[in-house]
C-alpha cells in the first residue's frame, strides 16, 4: 500500500542523499579534527513523512553553507 511506497521512498531518497553528500569535496578542518554530521529528524514514524523529508533539505543547505536556510534551526552552523 502507500506505506511501502512512502518507506521505500524514504530510503530511495535517503541513499540518494548519501551518495550526493560523499561526491561533494569538503576541505579539511584547519585546527586536523573530523567533520560530523548528525540527522535528526522528530517523528514517531515514517507515515509522518513532511518531517523525514525536511531533514535531508536542512542537510543539504549545511553542505551547500546556505546559512539562511537554516537559520533559527539547531546550531545554524553550515560548512563554508
Amino acid at each position: 500500500g502507500s506505506d511501502t511506497y512512502l518507506k521505500m521512498f524514504s530510503v530511495m531518497l535517503f541513499l540518494g542523499l548519501a551518495v550526493l553528500a560523499s561526491s561533494m569535496p569538503i576541505d579539511d578542518p584547519e585546527d586536523g579534527g573530523k567533520h560530523w554530521v548528525v540527522l535528526v529528524a522528530g517523528s514517531n514514524g515514517w507515515y509522518n513523512y513532511r518531517h523525514q523529508f525536511v531533514t535531508p533539505a536542512n542537510f543539504l543547505a549545511v553542505l551547500r553553507g546556505d546559512a539562511e536556510a537554516v537559520k533559527g534551526k539547531g546550531s545554524g552552523k553550515v560548512i563554508k
